[in-house]
């Protein structure tokens, strides 16, 4: 009778190769000597309170000049509440991050660094059915200041979306064309910057958002292909270790969210525009009058692809002669958010995404929260927004300012 125990030990010695691709363990530290690149990839959720507060989860809403960062197709996405043939809308929002944390869940927090922030900022015009806007993100990463100075890494992007809104409001289809940049920075010791050797490259992102009309649901996807950012300057004449590159691995998401509760079916009703423009649409599902506002539900998965010989920007900024590899297989972030519109004047979002380590360490969940306000303000009234993001060795606290507009169910419009 064959030995149990035996048949099992066989059985793990076949399995292991399999669990060394599907769980790699954490990856050894290298020297930081500059040939390596920079992976500039980062699946924490960043953006307006309402994209932080939903986790993330937002190529599927894809509303607003917030979400064109996501989505590109969120910069034609005209509201339901909108009766004029133009739009304007804008965003701001950003965090500073305490050093101690872990800052690339590599499984370190941040000794020998100073600290992190984020900033966002864009805004976005509508034309009838065509939007177009200008978006800047912008993460930097200070090291320690000793007293020769300090030093920081750089990785921003200035994305120039263009979007079209069909089929009456059914489909919207949106392209960004994307200068990806990195920058080596070195600061003199009162703070004030001395040297930056710059790196660039460009891209496009593509976007859709599918809304048919009387479905409480709605698709959206968007891909991003590689983009390597080389040396604009000199690198073998700065006074520091620079990479060789910054990679920005391609990135791709897949999303659908949903309204449940009363009023769910006009999710996806045109704007008021284009009822009144094409009168043959109709009143469109039912409306309940007096009804409490429908739950928006939103899910979403990325996949983000390697980044060859690439170490993190944390570790090659607080330990180079162990900086810790970056990106050697794809990662998957899987996110979810809910949102509730409590008060005319008041909304609350809530979600949770899982942030893959790109350097071997495990996975790290996230809470996300957020909340907004109701502002008036002439001509239009404005969106105070709050959001914040809890996780094992990390949280933000951020702040976001744009337009106030409606999110929830309108009655048909009066003919």
């Amino acid at each position: 009778m064959p030995d149990p125990r035996a048949a099992r030990a066989r059985l793990l010695l076949l399995a292991a190769p399999a669990l060394a691709v599907a769980l790699p363990g954490p990856a050894s530290g290298q020297a930081f000597d500059g040939s390596q690149s920079i992976d500039a990839a980062s699946s924490v959720a960043t953006g307006s309170g309402r994209v932080v507060g939903l986790g993330g989860a937002y190529v599927g809403v894809a509303e607003g000049m917030g979400g064109a960062s996501v989505n590109p197709a969120s910069v034609a996405h005209r509201r339901r509440d909108l009766r004029r043939g133009w739009d304007l809308d804008g965003t701001l929002s950003g965090f500073v991050l305490d050093a101690r944390q872990d800052l690339d869940n590599d499984g370190r927090t941040g000794a020998g660094l100073a600290g992190r922030r984020h900033l966002e900022v864009g805004g976005g015009l509508q034309v009838g059915r065509l939007g177009a806007g200008v978006m800047l993100r912008s993460w930097l990463t200070s090291g320690a200041s000793t007293a020769q100075g300090s030093a920081g890494i750089e990785t921003s992007d200035v994305a120039f979306p263009v979007g079209w809104s069909t089929l009456h409001d059914a489909l919207v289809l949106g392209a960004s064309a994307t200068v990806a940049s990195g920058a080596v920075i070195q600061y003199r010791p009162d703070g004030a910057e001395a040297r930056r050797l710059k790196y660039s490259a460009t891209t496009v992102r593509l976007g859709a958002l599918s809304r048919p009309r009387a479905w409480p649901v709605r698709l959206g996807a968007f891909f991003e292909p590689t983009a390597r950012a080389r040396a604009q300057g000199d690198a073998a004449s700065f006074p520091a270790t620079t990479p060789s590159s910054f990679t920005f691995p391609w990135t791709s998401g897949l999303g659908a969210s949903a309204w449940v509760g009363p009023n769910a079916a006009r999710y996806n009703e045109p704007s008021l525009r284009e009822l009144e423009d094409s009168p043959a649409l109709g009143d469109g599902p039912a409306f309940e009058a007096g009804a409490p506002a429908p739950l928006l539900v939103s899910t979403q998965l990325d996949v983000t692809g390697p980044a060859q010989n690439a170490v993190t920007v944390a570790s090659a900024l607080s330990d180079p002669a162990q900086a810790r590899p970056s990106g050697r297989h794809a990662s998957l972030t899987p996110r979810a958010g809910l949102e509730w519109e409590a008060l005319r004047w008041l909304r609350a979002r809530g979600g949770w995404y899982l942030e893959p380590s790109r350097s071997g360490a495990p996975p790290r969940p996230h809470a996300t929260f957020g909340g907004e306000v109701r502002i008036p303000f002439w001509p239009w009234a404005l969106r105070l927004g709050m959001a914040g993001d809890l996780a094992a060795r990390y949280r933000n606290v951020g702040l976001s300012l744009g337009f106030w507009s409606t999110l929830g169910p309108l009655p048909p419009p009066e003919r």
